[in-house]
């Protein structure tokens, strides 16, 4: 089962919003400053990613639904790859062609999810049926374009 989302933000758009076949189902929205909490909604599925410190390349993922830290992300020095534990098992989220913007999240040698895009628009592409890892690698894809330009 194959399934597509688009995440998309418009300029002077405060909140990214997540598109199902041209429909909203989720959006993106940040608290703190520095933007160290990112909430995450999808369909019914509520996420927050809190990040350990003001610099720290540690968050914690806090599924809000159930109100329980229920993983962490590390993102490694030159943001080429991407470390999800999570249900006993490590993801890595990595970097397949940066001029393209292409990312995907892997289960050992298993692709889940794909990305594409730039950084106000991309799509998703989830192989698996997996909305919990959608959520994230929703969030993990807006971090580092965040991160991409703050370096341009």
């Amino acid at each position: 089962m194959r399934t597509e989302y688009k995440c998309i933000q418009k300029i002077f758009q405060k909140r990214p919003h997540i598109l199902f076949d041209e429909k909203k189902v989720g959006e993106i929205s940040y608290k703190g400053f520095l933007q160290n909490i990112s909430n995450i909604r999808l369909h019914d599925n509520h996420y927050q990613f809190k990040r350990k410190g003001n610099f720290s390349s540690i968050i914690d993922i806090i599924n809000l639904n159930k109100n329980l830290k229920v993983g962490t992300i590390k993102f490694h020095s030159w943001i080429t790859k991407v470390t999800v534990r999570m249900n006993n098992h490590e993801y890595v989220y990595k970097q397949i062609n940066s001029w393209k913007g292409i990312w995907e999240l892997y289960l050992n040698e298993t692709r889940l999810i794909s990305t594409k895009g730039k950084m106000y628009s991309g799509n998703i592409r989830d192989y698996h049926g997996n909305e919990e890892l959608v959520i994230i690698t929703l969030f993990m894809r807006d971090f580092l374009s965040k991160q991409m330009m703050m370096i341009a």
